[in-house]
């Protein structure tokens, strides 16, 4: 079980300013994250976003903690940190729901090009590249080491909170913008 921000040493790691690593800094490989299993907490300016005062939980130097993740997400997967965040910095929408999330807040703003994949998933093609850019210009990542990070997934979303997780969220404030933005991307 996870504890309350303060008093467990898993949320005291994500939420500590010290500990947040630069998106550019990863993508330009001058951090990497160590080769493990874990759980990882993505901050941006909300403003930048479209995500107001209340939609948010926890503010750090101006940054909100506006989504979470583990990985892996099941017991047999190999993967570790690195590989998924620099997925979340320089992958695609379709490899990543972060992106999806980002893009779908961005994307009148980034011109980002909508193409359609099988079974309704999406990617924006060559403008992919501008929504790295832009990761890399706004976001930051904490990340805590764990051996089994799967099992807290869900307890992870509903204590902090964050507006762009759409799983495990579904009373947040932001859940019903985020889903019509996202619906409007597939409709595209």
């Amino acid at each position: 079980m996870i504890g309350e921000p303060g008093k467990d040493p898993i949320m005291s790691q994500l939420l500590n300013p010290e500990a947040m690593t630069g998106a550019r800094d990863i993508y330009s490989r001058k951090i990497k994250p160590p080769d493990r299993r874990g759980v990882y907490a993505w901050f941006f300016e909300p403003h930048k976003l479209g995500i107001r005062s209340g939609h948010y939980e926890h503010l750090i130097d101006g940054k909100a903690l506006l989504y979470v993740g583990v990985v892996p997400s099941v017991w047999y997967s190999k993967r570790k940190l690195p590989k998924r965040i620099k997925t979340h910095i320089s992958g695609t929408a379709r490899q990543s729901t972060l992106r999806y999330s980002l893009g779908a807040c961005l994307a009148e703003e980034l011109g980002l090009m909508v193409v359609h994949l099988p079974g309704f998933k999406l990617n924006f093609g060559e403008s992919e590249e501008r929504l790295t850019e832009w990761i890399c210009e706004n976001g930051y990542v904490t990340w805590v080491c764990h051996e089994e990070p799967w099992t807290m997934e869900k307890e992870l979303t509903s204590l902090l909170k964050p507006a762009l997780n759409l799983k495990n969220n579904e009373v947040h404030p932001f859940y019903p913008i985020l889903a019509r933005r996202r619906e409007d991307l597939r409709k595209r």
